[in-house]
């Protein structure tokens, strides 16, 4: 095996099937290990939220979703599935944050996160890939 080679999940794992890879994974929190987590869920008052959520929604003419969001730092980054992805935070103040991102995630239901920068990732958030006619 190359060290320098870059290989796909499926790609890993049918070489671990074969038996021709073995893999340690390690894991770590960044830097900062005292700061608070960031939080992000459905806009409007987080004791309010229970019942019926109305989940965001992005699609090809709409990138942005309005989310409400605590704790989030200048840099953090934008996870969608699990996966970090290209787009840009916003705080727009009293809780409230923008989420733009670069590429509309596969139709129906997507996973939301945000990391801070050397620091903790956020909860998940729900989100749809969909127009209003899709849905």
């Amino acid at each position: 095996m190359d060290s320098q080679l870059i290989y796909s999940t499926d790609e890993i794992l049918e070489l671990s099937k074969q038996g021709k890879l073995t893999l340690t994974f390690t894991g770590r929190h960044g830097e900062d290990v005292v700061s608070v987590p960031p939080a992000i869920w459905t806009k409007g008052l987080l004791h309010k939220q229970r019942g019926v959520q109305l989940f965001p929604r992005v699609n090809q003419s709409r990138k942005v979703m309005k989310i409400s969001g605590r704790h989030i730092r200048k840099g953090a980054t934008i996870l969608v599935n699990g996966r970090r992805v290209e787009g840009q935070i916003r705080d727009l103040g009293k809780e409230l944050v923008e989420v733009s991102l670069e590429k509309i995630p596969p139709q129906g239901m997507n996973m939301l996160q945000v990391q801070n920068p050397q620091s903790y990732l956020s909860n998940e958030l729900i989100f749809y890939s969909e127009t209003r006619e899709e849905a």
